[in-house]
């Protein structure tokens, strides 16, 4: 009944998770999380991606909406620049309906969990699981500007679009980690081992996690 989290910034991951899961024979979870913590509180899947590793919520969807009105019409940009916030500083909007939507998170996290035998894709599963006996927590690395290339190569929508892109996500899965789970995200305590993506293929990457894991399982209990 073994668990396996996964997690890595944008662009680090790949292919890895679904590679994993198939040489393991475990179920992979991941995205589907968020829509059923949503659905959980009644949010639409929009909604519900709004605080996908993510603090903000309703503050982004605010300042995405200013962001529009400030392109048709000027004379609202000086109030646009006192009104955006960060995710990582949106503690007052959208607080409540983030905390709500990480206990129905946490939850879903722990249930899946207790069935065994899956792989669980970021969502703060190597924090929320870090008391979990049977699970291994695994990080994978990847050089921000490589991650960018990826994403690059991915959306197809020019190199500074993606650089962005990386760096704002980056911040956000940051901030999510510390206010909700209290953590540093970075810091390679909370897993059982870090790879770097960019240095190794993904296979490599996967048959390295995937051998850990039946090395542990084969190891007799402590």
């Amino acid at each position: 009944m073994a668990v396996v989290t996964l997690t890595g910034h944008l662009g680090a991951l790949g292919v890895i998770p679904a590679m994993v899961a198939d040489r393991l024979g475990y179920r992979l979870v991941g995205r589907e999380l968020v829509a059923q913590a949503g659905a959980a509180l009644g949010w639409s899947p929009e909604e519900a991606d709004d605080f996908d590793e993510r603090t903000g919520g309703l503050g982004r969807r605010l300042a995405d909406l200013f962001d529009r009105l400030a392109l048709t019409q000027p004379e609202v940009g000086g109030f646009v620049s006192t009104f955006t916030m960060s995710y990582a500083d949106a503690t007052g909007i959208g607080a409540t309906a983030g905390e709500r939507y990480f206990a129905e998170l946490r939850q879903l996290i722990e249930a899946v969990a207790a069935e065994g035998d899956v792989v669980i894709v970021g969502r703060g599963g190597q924090a929320i699981l870090a008391d979990h006996p049977e699970a291994t927590h695994f990080r994978v690395a990847c050089p921000q500007e490589v991650r960018a290339q990826r994403v690059d190569q991915r959306d197809h929508q020019g190199i500074e679009a993606a650089r962005a892109l990386v760096e704002h996500s980056d911040r956000e899965r940051e901030a999510w980690h510390s206010r909700y789970l209290g953590i540093d995200y970075r810091s390679p305590y909370h897993y059982s081992l870090v790879l770097n993506s960019d240095a190794m293929p993904d296979d490599l990457v996967a048959r390295i996690i995937t051998e850990v894991v039946e090395a542990r399982e084969r190891a007799p209990a402590a």
